[in-house]
């Protein structure tokens, strides 16, 4: 089963849960730089 990622295209379940987890990585990372501005 496939469901379709407007960028990356069909995507399975172990993909879309390896993005989750890149996205949110990223997210942490530019939390992490604006708590260093601080």
């Amino acid at each position: 089963l496939a469901v379709p990622h407007p960028l990356f295209g069909p995507l399975n379940g172990y993909e879309w849960l390896a993005l989750f987890g890149a996205h949110e990585a990223r997210h942490l990372d530019q939390l992490k730089a604006a708590l260093a501005t601080v």
